[in-house]
This record gives C-alpha cells, sequence and structure tokens, in this order.
C-alpha cells in the first residue's frame, strides 16, 4: 500500500471518528418517524442572554407605551404626542405586514387629539374669561370694604399723625425738588456764562412718559430725547430746546449737566406729585406724598364727623358685607377645576367631568388594540419573526438520522428543538456539558416535550404580554 493510499485510510477513519463524536436524537424513542422526508428538524440554542421563549424588549416597550397612552386620560398626558410618535415608531420598527393597521390607527388618533385639544383650549379660554372677570369684581369690592373697616377701626389720632408726617414729607420734598430745579438752571447758567454772560436761558426742564419697560423705549418721543438715565420708564426731556442757546462748542458740556441732575428731579417730582399725562388724560405714579396727603386730611375730616355708635355700627355692617362678598367668591371661585393660580386646569378630572370629555382620541387605536382577531394575527407574525430571526450563530440543524452539533455548546443552557409541520417541539436543559456525544430519547434528564408547536407557545407568551 503506498502513501497515498495509507492516507485516504487514516482520513477515512477519522471523518468516521468525527460523525460519531455528534450528538443524536433517538427520532424511535420520541415517535418520530426518521424515514418520513417532509419532518424537518431545527435547533435554537438557549443562553443567559438569548431563548425564543423571552418576550423581547421591544415587544414589551410597545405594550408598556400603549398601556400607559391607554389608561390615562389624555388631557392628562403631559406628553401625548411624544408618546404617540415613540409608539408609531416601534410599530415600523417591527417590519410586519400585521402592524400596519396599528399606524393608521396611530395617525388618525393623532389628528383627532389635535382637534380635541384646539376646542379644549377654546373652551379653556372662555371660562377663563369669565372667571378674570367675576374675581376682579369681587376683588374690586373686598379691597373697598377692607379699606372702609381698616379707616373705621382706626383712630382719629392716628389719621391726625398720619396727616402730620405726610405734611413734614410733603414739605420736605417740595424743598428737594425746587433746590434741585433751582440747582440744575444754575449750573446750566454758570455753563453758558463761560462763554456769553449775556444769554439766558429761555426754557425750562419738561418730561414726557411712556409707561413701557426700558428695554422697548424709543429714541424720540416727539420732540424730546430720552433721559438714558432713568432705567424703568421710557423717561423723555425736551434736551434740544435746552441745549438751543449754547454755541455747539458748549452742547456737549451742557447736555452732561443735564444728564447729571434730569433723573433726580424726575424722581423728586414724581414723588411728589406724580405725573399727569395731559394728553392722555392719565394720572401716572398715583401713590405720591400729596394724594397720601389728600386722603389722609379727608380721612380725618371723615373720621371727626362720626360718633362712635354710628362707627361701631358701620363697622359691623361692612365686616358682614365682606363676609358674605367672600364666602361668595370661594362658592363661585374655589372650583376643582382651578389651579392655585387660579387659572383653568384642563388636567384636572373636574374639568373633564364638566365638559364630559368621556371619548378618548385614542379610540381608533384602541379598537385594534382590544380586538383579538387583530391580537391573533399580529403575536403570530411576531412569534415567526422571533424564530426565523433568532441568532444564525445560535442556531442548527439536525439531520433526517437525528444527528446535531451544538455550536457555542459553552454558552448553552439548552436546547430547543422545533419540527416542520409537527404541533410540537422539545426542549432540553444542558446541565452538564460533555465532550462526549449524547444521545437525547425520552427518558433523557433535562427533556420536555410540548404538545403545541414552539410558534404557538411564543404567540401565547406574547399575548400574555399584550395586556400588562
Amino acid at each position: 500500500m503506498n502513501v497515498i493510499e495509507k492516507l485516504c485510510v487514516v482520513t477515512a477513519i477519522y471523518g468516521l471518528a468525527a460523525c460519531k463524536t455528534e450528538n443524536q436524537l433517538d427520532l424511535a424513542s420520541l415517535n418520530i418517524d426518521p424515514y418520513n422526508q417532509e419532518v424537518a428538524i431545527s435547533g435554537l440554542i438557549v443562553t443567559k442572554q438569548h431563548s425564543p421563549l423571552s418576550v423581547p424588549e421591544e415587544y414589551s416597550h410597545i405594550h408598556t407605551l400603549s398601556s400607559h397612552l391607554l389608561e390615562h386620560h389624555w388631557l392628562q398626558h403631559d406628553n401625548f404626542l411624544g408618546d404617540l410618535a415613540e409608539l408609531k415608531a416601534m410599530f415600523k420598527k417591527t417590519s410586519l405586514p400585521e402592524a400596519a393597521s396599528f399606524i393608521i390607527a396611530l395617525d388618525k388618533s393623532q389628528k383627532r387629539y389635535l382637534s380635541y385639544l384646539n376646542n379644549v383650549d377654546a373652551i379653556a379660554v372662555g371660562m377663563q374669561r369669565q372667571i378674570d372677570k367675576d374675581l376682579k369684581n369681587y376683588r374690586h369690592s373686598i379691597y373697598e370694604l377692607s379699606n372702609k373697616i381698616h379707616f373705621l377701626e382706626t383712630s382719629e389720632i392716628t389719621y391726625q399723625e398720619r396727616v402730620n408726617s405726610l405734611e413734614a414729607k410733603v414739605k420736605s420734598q417740595s424743598s428737594r425738588y425746587n433746590q434741585l430745579s433751582a440747582a440744575f438752571r444754575q449750573a446750566l447758567q454758570r455753563t453758558i456764562n463761560n462763554h456769553d454772560s449775556s444769554i439766558k436761558l429761555i426754557d425750562e426742564l419738561s418730561f414726557s412718559f411712556d409707561n413701557r419697560p426700558h428695554g422697548i423705549c424709543r429714541q424720540y418721543h416727539g420732540m424730546s430725547d430720552l433721559l438714558t438715565t432713568v432705567t424703568t420708564n421710557c423717561v423723555y426731556i425736551n434736551r434740544d430746546q435746552l441745549l438751543a442757546p449754547f454755541p455747539d462748542s458748549l452742547k456737549d458740556k451742557a447736555s452732561k449737566v443735564i444728564d447729571s441732575y434730569a433723573a433726580d428731579i424726575w424722581h423728586a417730582m414724581t414723588e411728589l406729585n406724580g405725573y399727569f399725562d395731559t394728553a392722555n388724560n392719565t394720572q401716572h405714579f398715583p401713590d405720591n406724598l400729596n394724594y397720601q396727603l389728600a386722603q389722609a386730611r379727608r380721612a380725618l375730616r371723615e373720621k371727626t364727623y362720626l360718633n362712635e355708635r354710628e362707627s361701631a355700627l358701620l363697622l359691623h355692617r361692612y365686616q358682614q358685607e365682606l363676609v358674605h362678598i367672600e364666602q361668595q367668591r370661594d362658592e363661585i371661585l374655589n372650583l376643582a377645576f382651578l389651579d392655585e393660580n387660579l387659572r383653568i386646569d384642563t388636567q384636572s378630572e373636574a374639568f373633564i367631568r364638566k365638559l364630559n370629555l368621556s371619548v378618548s382620541p385614542l379610540e381608533p387605536f384602541a379598537n385594534l388594540y382590544q380586538s383579538a382577531d387583530i391580537k391573533q394575527r399580529f403575536t403570530h407574525a411576531y412569534a415567526e419573526k422571533i424564530i426565523h430571526q433568532y441568532p444564525y450563530e445560535l442556531s442548527f440543524t439536525v439531520s433526517s438520522s437525528g444527528y446535531f452539533s451544538i455550536p457555542n455548546k459553552s454558552d448553552a443552557t439548552g436546547v430547543i428543538f422545533y419540527f416542520n409541520d409537527i404541533k410540537q417541539f422539545l426542549s432540553y436543559d444542558l446541565t452538564k456539558h460533555s465532550q462526549n456525544p449524547e444521545i437525547i430519547n425520552k427518558n433523557s434528564t433535562g427533556l420536555s416535550l410540548s404538545t403545541q408547536s414552539l410558534i404557538d407557545v411564543v404567540s401565547g407568551k406574547l399575548k400574555q404580554r399584550w395586556a400588562i
């Protein structure tokens, strides 16, 4: 026998030995006809990370999100559109034709939600307008009654002391205002005297006012220039008129004098008298010292003419009226659909009940989700996807004689054998990893036979997850 012939014999022997190292399913003991060529047997390896009987995270998230959407009222769901979009994306990701009806239903639900929300917002705006109107009336009445009660509860001597105090403040503030005005005019006159002492100032400092935030003030208001040293509102001065007598060489210096005095004069004036806009017939800064003094003097006069009995009767009457109007306000405004700021809370149970918002925009999706027929078709299709897309490296085939090899055996915790056209499958636990071939028969430890197909069992597990 030559060398080549010897090599062939050795190779054949090793090939037979390799065949003998394969595991074998004893098909006869399992009542499976080994000669039935139509029976194809496939194997799936179970590991700690993978099992065809485990519900995929993607599928679980679909139904967790579905339940979250369906269980909460759509007005009480802060991220309704976001969750709807995420759910639609997850159905698309399954790539199953059976998911198309869910995607269409979610599109319809989104359109309904936007339509319903517009109607709710319009109703809430109308309700808020009426509540604001009622609240304004109540606040005005309560304010007036509170002032009357305060007036009656305050002693005459207190009012006399307040009048005395305000008179002193008015006198002091008048003096300050006059001093500032005089000092300002003198400073301007000294500036122009350096050029020509015969020139006299004609125009007085005057103001105009626009009650807007300083950040949106215009630079000019008519013939007046914005006073930038006042940063609370839009205050304007007649800068050009004041600077008219000055030669160009002194205008910049004179303008700095104006800026150094104008803001103080403005604040002194408004604190003393406020500012009355003749163009709009509007009083700004109404709580000025002269106004407070006038109010205090009037209160003192009224207090002087009231005797104790009249005062006590009026106080009791006003107190009763205040209690009544506060109760009335609370009955009308202390409603469950208002938040702590007395704004309409469209998420409150009371608002939902008041508007009878029982119809959900999710109705098209809910009808499908609760359909037993739709559930059966989708879970069956998803079960087929799980099995057909099982990782290739964890799959193997079994020969018609029952021989098979397990790839990645060190990671395997079990094996599942399933058959085409036979409503059963085998589960086999790998408790020990032996290097020797195994023959698996009906008496093997760790072997269990299901009387259902693998797809039906997987589909059943998916159905259980559907309702959670």
